[in-house]
């Protein structure tokens, strides 16, 4: 194992963000050498800076990956001439590094200053007697490539000193690692110092008036605050604390008064219930976030306030000082994971990880922004082995020792199913046996398991939606250097092209964002009106898989599709109980719908009333005549008809108050679809082998009837089956025009050659080669349980959400020909909610290897991502996800000429829905024609 900040035998502790001193200062930033080789410095790059922000790079690291590329060994150097003195002054001055990353050995006039080997690591480190007074100092830094897996499993982070450098002059009696501890019920503030130090300290409001001040001794002391302004969401106040040393040393930094308790369940925030809405970008999902200047930053914070987000769960990793610091001037939540423990790697460095622990707590402590510290992601998985519980149990105790007025858990994730490792709250780990859960939100979770937590519970990071990339992304995230693998834009649009779909982009680029914000409404409202769940990390609010995700360009705006997400995501919300399915109808069907009212602003409701419409004419109240804050629950049903004009319809509700205010609305958009008035004739046979499926389709034609009763009764045949010549002449005589089967014979085939029409509707029974992703395959090769996999595991083409995302890759289900088998059906062309059921868990089929010519797609699948030409790549590496990525023409409904005849190829799912069970009645009986037939 590397060496760590516990072997360094020089005094080291954290750079504190939001520090400010009087303390005589000297920059090292600037301009800094850069080589490949020790002694060797070929290039020049700006600190703080990344490496791949240097132009030269790109033409010996040629890549796609992101732009100039580098994943080796990287050294920087910077000769400079002391300003603050050094050598006798052994004692006084501290080198400070904001942040580095992914792991760098530091050297100072040849000697190593030690190997620091966390993501996003800050430090302060005493190196007066070092530092020669007379000039010619030399400040190394190596980073190096063996030391991104020690950096909290940021393998890919990228190289950059992305923090300020600079030396310090401290005084005697030094103000080291100060700890704050607002005291909001007793109104006052405590602090702390490492070191009996003793001075004055006061505090300053944002005005930098004096509102209290007192002397401290053994370098502690408390302030009594009487009257203090919180710390809130709302309105994030920030007071100064100043303290000066008898030896002349100077710190200030801003906190805020502010206090996070659990208590009865509930999570308050200032003694008030909080419903956490938290973002989750993964940690390599927006990743410029380290890299990026303030001004990045303050936007997607509040771009992500405007679309009702509350906070962010930093997923593996932990911001840099700059960006904590902005988090606390907006007013933005964070959980902060150290990390020490993740289903990424295991515990490592132990017991020596305990000191980045201490470091990383002790240096991000102070901020208000952060609520809840974590020692990781996703930790039972790894809480199996008994010895990694003990470690996580101990890092635990070490954890809230160091940080006892923050909510600790031992990994976002972890259920606590282990007493000896506690959280203060549960964050259940969601991931279904076939990963469903996780990318369609919440629809199929058991909620009534959620019980035993007792209302402690907030989401573990879900919903994985992604949008098809637009191309006028990728200059902006070169110009802002982001760490992404590709470019995503470019990508898609090949994509498109390599299908002969490249005029359908600009369609596809809007829908995918209209389809992106529906998607996560719904399953922000599926976890919300869970009365046992007090907030959520949902997943894609950042740029799942880098560019592909919502909030887009930088933070810079909120797509016009998002803009109501506040409606159900604000402190008050009405709640209705439909997900994914449900939202089309048969044209004026009596319908019954919930609401339901979470609701956690300041006061409690009084005398409230939910007024209600429905598209037809519809409307009601319900009465509310008290609601107290912080509870999520069931309020009332409604009973309406739906409209009879085919087409949209919207549902609004809001909330009045008796003095008329609007306290909450929302509104939805549901589709009123009418089935064919048309039958089947005696032409149309079935041949079925699942008889589930068909009983599902008798109850739409009742008149037909089986292929083999119809050959049987021609014949005269009671027992056993002709030849596939004797059985086809039988269906020729009777003059059959129409063959409905979920399986390939000989006689379909000899059938649609000879000028029959088939459907063919997969029921799992199709050829194995055409289906575009055959084959299963465990999560890992070695598991134990490997053979109780018996289904595609992680198969991203089975797995819906707007385009079927898998981890970081986009694909789309597009609609992609206007056909008479789609008739009735209210659909915006392409990327429609109205298709969600007949393509959920629905198996893409390999359009080439149907049998037939000249095919018309009508719903198409097309993968972004690709194993050959200028755009391949996207970690293929990766043997976690199931990826069988190649360039590729795969459709969910195609019709193909086969001889004389016609077939139609049906992926999709076609009696699970109103528009599914329409699509299969126009399949069936097509309109205006006899048959199918291409046009």
């Amino acid at each position: 194992m590397p060496e760590t900040l516990q072997k360094i035998d020089r005094i080291v502790s954290p750079a504190f963000a939001g520090e400010r001193s009087r303390r005589p200062k000297q920059s090292l930033d600037g301009n800094w050498e850069l080589g490949l080789a020790q002694d060797c410095y070929e290039f020049q790059m700006q600190v703080p800076g990344a490496v791949w922000s240097v132009p030269e790079l790109g033409a010996l690291f040629p890549s796609n990956r992101q732009p100039n590329h580098c994943d080796k060994d990287v050294f920087l150097r910077r000769t400079f001439v002391s300003e603050l003195g050094g050598g006798g002054d052994c004692e006084e001055l501290d080198l400070i590094f904001e942040g580095i990353a992914p792991g760098a050995e530091i050297f100072l006039n040849g000697t190593s200053l030690g190997l620091y080997t966390h993501a996003v690591c800050s430090f302060r480190c005493r190196v007066g007697d070092l530092v020669r007074p007379a000039g010619g100092n030399e400040l190394v830094v190596h980073l190096r490539s063996d030391l991104a897996a020690h950096a909290g499993g940021l393998v890919a982070m990228g190289s950059a000193i992305y923090g300020s450098v600079r030396l310090e002059k401290i005084g005697t009696m030094p103000l080291r690692n100060l700890f704050l501890r607002p005291e909001c019920k007793t109104q006052s503030l405590a602090f702390s110092f490492e070191g009996a130090c003793s001075g004055e300290a006061e505090v300053l409001s944002a005005d930098r008036t004096i509102v209290a001040k007192v002397r401290f001794e053994q370098g502690s002391g408390r302030m009594e605050f009487p009257g203090f302004t919180a710390w809130e969401v709302e309105n994030p106040y920030l007071y100064t604390f100043h303290a000066v040393s008898d030896g002349g040393d100077d710190v200030q930094m801003r906190f805020g008064m502010r206090s996070i308790t659990m208590e009865n369940g509930t999570i308050l925030l200032n003694q008030k219930p909080l419903f956490l809405r938290g973002s989750s970008p993964e940690f390599m999902n927006s990743p410029y976030l380290i890299f990026a200047p303030d001004e990045i930053i303050r936007k997607k914070i509040r771009r992500m306030k405007e679309a009702g987000f509350n906070g962010s769960r930093l997923h593996t990793h932990i911001w840099p000082n700059s960006a904590l610091a902005v988090a606390d001037e907006e007013g933005f939540l964070l959980e902060a994971e150290i990390p020490l423990i993740s289903n990424f790697h295991e515990i490592a460095g132990y017991p020596a990880s305990l000191v980045d622990l201490a470091g990383k707590t002790v240096e991000v402590r102070n901020h208000p922004s952060i609520i809840f510290l974590s020692l990781g992601n996703e930790s039972s998985q790894l809480m199996h082995d008994p010895a990694q519980r003990e470690r996580a149990r101990e890092a635990m105790t070490e954890l809230t020792r160091l940080a006892p007025d923050h909510l600790c858990l031992t990994g976002c994730g972890y259920q606590g199913e282990y007493d000896d490792v506690p959280n203060a709250f549960q964050t259940p780990h969601f991931w279904s046996y076939d990963f469903t859960w996780a990318h369609q939100g919440l629809e199929m979770i058991p909620w009534r398991a959620l019980e035993k937590f007792n209302g402690q519970c907030i989401l573990h990071e879900y919903g994985k939606y992604t949008v098809w990339p637009d191309p006028e992304e990728d200059a902006l995230f070169a110009q802002n250097h982001a760490l992404v693998k590709g470019n995503y834009g470019a990508m898609a649009a090949a994509a498109l092209r390599d299908v002969n779909l490249e005029k359908i982009l600009p369609d596809v680029g809007v829908n995918a964002r209209k389809l992106s914000a529906v998607c996560t409404k719904i399953a922000l409202e599926s976890a919300r009106r869970q009365h046992n769940v007090q907030g959520y990390f949902y997943h894609a609010v950042e740029h799942v898989g880098y560019n592909k995700g919502f909030l887009d360009d930088f933070g810079t705006k909120i797509p016009d599709e998002f803009s109501r997400l506040a409606w159900s995501n604000a402190d008050t919300a009405i709640l209705i109980d439909r997900d994914y399915r449900g939202r089309s109808a048969a044209a004026e069907s009596r319908q019954t719908m919930s609401f339901f009212l979470s609701h956690f602003g300041k006061e409690s409701i009084a005398d409230g009333t939910l007024l209600w419409s429905a598209g037809g004419g519809s409307q009601g109240m319900i009465p509310i005549p008290e609601f107290p804050a912080g509870r999520n629950r069931f309020v009332g049903k409604i009973v309406f008809r739906v409209p009879a004009r085919p087409g949209k319809y919207r549902i609004a509700a809001k909330l009045v108050n008796a003095a008329g205010e609007v306290l909450a609305r929302n509104e939805w958009e549901f589709w009123s679809v009418t089935r064919p008035n048309r039958s089947a004739g005696d032409d149309v046979l079935l041949d079925l082998n699942d008889f589930r499926f068909e009983e599902e389709v008798l109850e739409l034609f009742p008149n037909l009837r089986r292929v083999d009763d119809f050959v049987s009764a021609w014949e005269g045949v009671v027992l056993g089956k002709g030849t596939v010549g004797t059985e086809l002449a039988a269906l020729q005589a009777g003059e059959i025009q129409t063959i409905v089967t979920d399986h390939w014979s000989e006689l379909t085939e000899e059938f649609a050659k000879a000028g029959g029409f088939v459907v063919c509707i997969d029921r799992g029974a199709f050829p194995k080669q055409w289906y575009a992703s055959p084959g299963a395959k465990a999560h890992h090769p070695d598991d134990k349980g490997a053979a109780r996999f018996c289904r595609e595991w992680h198969d991203v083409y089975r797995l819906y959400a707007p385009f079927r995302s898998g981890w970081d890759h986009g694909n789309a289900a597009t609609v992609v020909a206007d056909s008479p088998y789609l008739y009735g059906i209210e659909h915006e062309k392409f990327c429609d909610l109205q298709f969600f059921e007949m393509i959920d868990t629905a198996a893409p089929l390999a359009t080439g290897a149907l049998p037939g010519e000249e095919a018309e797609v009508i719903l198409r699948l097309v993968p972004i991502a690709r194993t050959e030409g200028e755009q391949s790549g996207l970690r293929p590496e990766d043997d976690d996800v199931e990826r069988r990525w190649k360039s590729a023409d795969w459709c969910y409904l195609a019709e193909k000429t086969l001889g004389a005849g016609a077939v139609v190829y049906a992926g999709c799912h076609l009696t699970a829905s109103e528009p599914g069970r329409i699509c299969l009645m126009n399949l069936i009986v097509p309109p205006n024609t006899n048959q199918g037939v291409l046009k």
